[in-house]
């Protein structure tokens, strides 16, 4: 798809307006952050069997978040069975009782989303589902703590398949990528015998060793009530969730089996797992730098450093004492690049970030270089930028970093307050987190605590005793040596089952009608929502909305790279301007928030989220944004330069090409899929200040824009402060450089597969893109069902059946203009790219066929209604849900009709759907070549291998002739050192070298 270049930081990208006459009437209001009342109790339950659950109420939606941590990670994988913890998370989902179908399936057929993860010392479960299915998801909970029946039902042969699932994941994030890094700067830091000096997702040879049997005993020893801590936020009653606990919960799991007849619930039973005062970290065991080889591109230097125990008051200072050692590294690292002579190539980055562990924690910096000589010279270079950290005479550094650190901190931890529907690091799964390993319930509290009590003088202290050169150790990974890497996949010990149909289903099929859907759905309160114009314009559209203390504020104005009159206006008019917004003082990081950008094919705009109690702060952030664009049309020439060099740099990966391939065959000519090309940059550079000016004040405009306001609000007093800072903006009444209406989808072009050569990695990219009707009010729920049931068939044939996937899905995506795209994709074994291409061309015939199982086609409705109840929790998920059809110019019957149009999608529906797709696929195929294609010669498969390395070649001669040819001196310089070192060695092997 279409991409920026060479364009400023995200937090200064936000579309910006004219300066004008009465920006001075705008005063500045107080910028203190402010906080509105917010307590949700906490009903905390300790049982005497050691298991705990924390219960909290939220009726901002009809959802429940559901995470269980459990007290066994991969610390707990018995010697020679490494993995095992991790293999058994995945087992679960697979498991299921003789009356019902799989967890897996279950979740999902009630509309919920799962996630689940294996850490060292735990290993943790979330769940967000729509509160009817409250008792069956405790109940799942449940079952999942009672020792084996944590994988009841999962046969020998599931456990082999999901090893092999496992085994893709070792691949993909590990073969593949620097992370296997961590293995070996783990075993520098910690001692032999440590938990923390495995690797906790296995190696190849463990996973082999593990067997069913193992499986079991695993789980009867580890899956048990004392080692587990669950947290419970949503849509009930305290007095309904205690009902439930004791109704699906067996007496088993609460009381004490050493003393049935004590008291059932006590404080006392609660758990400390990490006392206050942290453990001091061991020193490191090995400080030699080793070098190893991995799936990376350029060599990368990883150094660590072992910290005290997390889950302390520590944690806050930690963070975001780790937070400033990337930028402190990185001013010693490139001293000498320069961007007008040097490639982007040559300009090396860091990364670094904080893990808090029960045992200890550690800082981590990836540091990607470019010639793996000069490892020690570039180690030495990163560890001299660690005195920022802590010596005195750097003061103003540490401020303004430690500074900008403590706000995000803040702003960060405020926001997740009120995410409740998604599975991750959100508020329960932080909160039993921190409650398993602390025994406090009140970790928002503690964190704001923590936080506060940060003193700046802190974090150079906190430096100079642990980020220093003493204590780190550090490794050298360099990209695999040809055949090193094993890629044909015959490391698979079992080789999936073809597809075979579908699971069995927790709703009667022939039940699921418009009522039953309109049952399931519970309706944002839209009868609440507040619609108006101000006097200048501009549109107003609010919706007073959840419980959390917070607010966004988005504006949106008609425009955007699919409507630009000119080729690159959108990208020119950003790209040579500035903007006044009264200095860093004006940041809503001083309020707990942040700048969101807003953008997309058709709009531009600029958002906030941050304190409800600062709305007025917010509104004269945005007119502040609106007032202070400058046009600046310095710096032309050497922006051209950065452009080429940032477009050849992206030439040199081949998952470029393979997006340039899939998306340009597919829409052949359409302006939004052709990207960035030197023509563009060409005509770009005709532009002056007029145009820049043209577009601003064609798109920026308050008859352009609406202004959405979602979140916690009283209404009457967000119209005064609305009208007092958007009230008095004006704009050019004409629009001298109009936006102009997208483009609709060419027609399809035949059927092709191409192989893009990726050679040294054991996994493959398949992708396959098709048209689908254009997208309508009438079609949007069409669309909503067939990404469904793709996903759920590519999912169920790739992963759950066949093992070749660590994940595979499917979905219908819109581009501007309405032309729709549906798109499978996955990362496959090698051995298994034929299959997986096969796979995916046979699942559209399939609809068009309507050769699969009808029941399915309702399955899935049930599933989308009951999906639509999370996806609109918080403020950005409701702002995205009351801005899309107003684009898209619905109106309220896109939420008011969804569910009769759902109920009404037929199999006919979807075949008249994919009569576009079927024959006129795109497919690409990204890895190596010589495993790739004797599988398509065998399926009997067309397809063509582009050879992307010469045809970036010939784009960079034709269109820059003068870095061309320093290119090729570069090239012939690099082949002759290499002939010499291949010389070399071939002497010393041949034993005529020097004694």
């Amino acid at each position: 798809m279409s991409r920026s270049i060479a364009r400023l930081p995200v937090w200064l990208l936000v579309a910006l307006l004219p300066l004008v006459a009465d920006a001075a009437r705008v005063e500045r209001p107080d910028m203190k952050l402010q906080l509105d009342g917010y307590n949700l109790e906490i009903s905390d339950y300790c049982f005497a069997s050691g298991l705990r659950i924390l219960v909290q109420e939220d009726h901002s939606q009809p959802i429940v978040s559901y995470t269980q941590v459990i007290d066994q990670g991969s610390d707990a994988d018995p010697v020679g069975l490494e993995g095992i913890a991790h293999l058994v998370e995945h087992l679960w989902f697979r498991s299921f009782r003789e009356d019902e179908v799989k967890v897996w399936d279950k979740i999902h057929q009630y509309g919920g989303d799962i996630n689940a993860y294996t850490a060292n010392d735990v290993t943790v479960y979330m769940t967000v589902a729509p509160k009817e299915s409250l008792r069956e998801m405790m109940a799942l909970e449940a079952r999942r703590i009672m020792g084996a029946d944590a994988v009841i039902g999962v046969t020998p042969r599931n456990t082999q398949e999901e090893r092999e699932i496992v085994r893709n994941e070792l691949r993909m994030n590990y073969e593949n990528s620097a992370s296997v890094g961590l293995h070996y700067l783990y075993g520098k830091l910690y001692p032999e015998g440590h938990p923390y000096a495995r690797m906790g997702i296995g190696t190849h040879d463990s996973l082999d060793k593990i067997v069913h049997q193992d499986i079991v005993d695993f789980v009867a020893n580890n899956y048990l009530p004392k080692n587990a801590t669950m947290m419970v936020v949503g849509d009930f009653s305290i007095e309904e969730m205690g009902q439930i606990i004791q109704d699906t919960f067996p007496v088993d799991l609460l009381i004490d089996p050493n003393n049935p007849d004590g008291p059932l619930v006590d404080q006392s039973y609660c758990k400390v797992r990490v006392e206050q005062e942290p453990d001091a970290p061991p020193p490191p065991v090995d400080q030699t730098l080793t070098y190893h080889t991995a799936g990376v591109e350029k060599p990368t230097i990883i150094m660590g450093w072992s910290l005290p125990s997390g889950f302390t008051p520590n944690d806050s200072l930690m963070g975001m004492t780790v937070g400033m050692m990337a930028g402190a590294m990185q001013s010693y690292l490139d001293p000498d690049w320069n961007w007008q002579s040097d490639s982007l190539e040559d300009l090396e980055s860091v990364g670094c970030w904080f893990s808090p562990q029960q045992h200890g924690s550690e800082a981590v910096c990836f540091i990607e270089i470019n010639d793996v000589e000069k490892a020690e010279e570039k180690l030495e270079m990163a560890a001299n930028g660690l005195y920022l950290l802590w010596d005195m005479n750097q003061r103003p550094f540490q401020k303004g970093m430690f500074s900008y650190s403590s706000m995000s901190y803040m702003a960060s931890l405020f926001r997740t307050v009120e995410d409740v529907s998604s599975v991750g690091s959100v508020r329960s799964t932080e909160a039993a987190n921190f409650t398993h390993f602390t025994g406090d319930g009140q970790y928002f509290s503690r964190q704001f605590e923590w936080l506060n009590s940060v003193d700046g003088g802190d974090a150079p202290e906190f430096a100079r005793k642990y980020l220093n050169r003493d204590r780190f150790v550090a490794v050298v990974l360099e990209p695999y040596a040809e055949d090193e890497l094993l890629i044909d996949s015959s490391d698979a010990l079992y080789v999936g089952r073809p597809f075979e149909g579908l699971a069995t289903t927790v709703d009667d099929p022939a039940a699921i009608n418009k009522e039953f859907l309109d049952e399931l759905i519970e309706l944002p309160p839209y009868d609440e929502l507040i619609e108006y114009n101000l006097d200048n314009g501009l549109h107003v559209v609010m919706l007073p909305y959840g419980t959390a203390p917070l607010v966004r504020t988005s504006l949106r104005f008609t425009g955007g790279e699919a409507m630009e009159p000119l080729p690159g206006i959108s990208e020119f008019a950003d790209t040579f301007s500035r903007m006044d917004i009264g200095g860093s003082v004006n940041t809503p990081l001083r309020l707990a928030g942040t700048w969101s950008s807003v953008g997309g094919q058709n709009y531009e705009g600029m958002g906030i989220i941050g304190s409800s109690k600062n709305l007025e702060g917010q509104l004269y952030l945005l007119r502040m944004r609106l007032d202070g664009w400058i046009p600046d049309m310095s710096d032309r020439t050497d922006w051209k330069k950065s452009a080429l060099k940032s477009l050849h740099y992206d030439r040199t990966f081949p998952e470029y090409w393979s997006d340039w391939q899939r998306w340009n065959r597919l829409l052949p000519g359409h302006p939004l899929v052709e990207g960035v090309r030197e023509e563009t940059i060409e005509q770009i550079m005709t532009y002056g200040k007029g145009q820049a000016k043209g577009w601003h004040e064609s798109v920026f405009r308050p008859q352009n824009g609406t202004l959405y306001v979602v979140g916690r609000v009283d209404v009457e007093s967000a119209k005064v402060e609305i009208e007092r800072y958007l009230g008095s903006w004006s704009g050019e009444d004409e629009a001298s450089l109009a936006p102009v209406d997208p483009p609709g989808a060419p027609e399809p072009g035949d059927r092709t597969v191409v192989v893009i050569n990726k050679p040294g990695v054991s996994q493959t990219s398949v992708n396959l893109s098709c048209q689908v009707n254009p997208e309508t009010l009438e079609g949007k729920a069409e669309h909503d069902v067939l990404g469904t049931l793709m996903s759920q068939l590519s999912w169920l044939a790739l992963r759950e059946q066949s093992a070749v996937s660590y994940g595979a899905g499917a979905g219908v995506s819109s581009l501007a203009g309405g032309t729709s795209v549906l798109s499978f994709g996955t990362l496959v074994q090698n051995g298994s790219a034929g299959f997986a291409t096969e796979t995916f061309l046979g699942l559209a015939k399939k609809v068009q066929d309507e050769s699969y199982d009808a029941d399915l086609l309702a399955t899935v409705k049930s599933s989308n209604a009951r999906n639509y109840v999370i996806g609109g929790q918080t403020t950005e998920e409701m702002l995205g849900r009351l801005a899309y059809p107003h684009w898209k110019g619905w109106g309220d019957d896109y939420w008011k009709g969804y569910t009769h149009r759902l109920a009404a999608v037929t199999q006919a529906d979807l075949k008249v759907q994919v009569e576009r797709c079927v024959g006129h696929e795109v497919v690409t195929l990204l890895g190596p070549e010589e495993v790739i294609t004797p599988q398509l010669d065998e399926i009997g498969v067309s397809y063509e291998v582009f050879d992307w390395k010469a045809e970036a070649d010939v784009l960079w001669e034709r269109h820059d002739p003068k870095t061309w040819k320093k290119e090729l001196k570069k090239r012939a310089k690099a082949e002759k050192k290499k002939a010499k070192e291949d010389a070399k060695k071939a002497k010393e092997d041949d034993g005529s070298g020097d004694e």
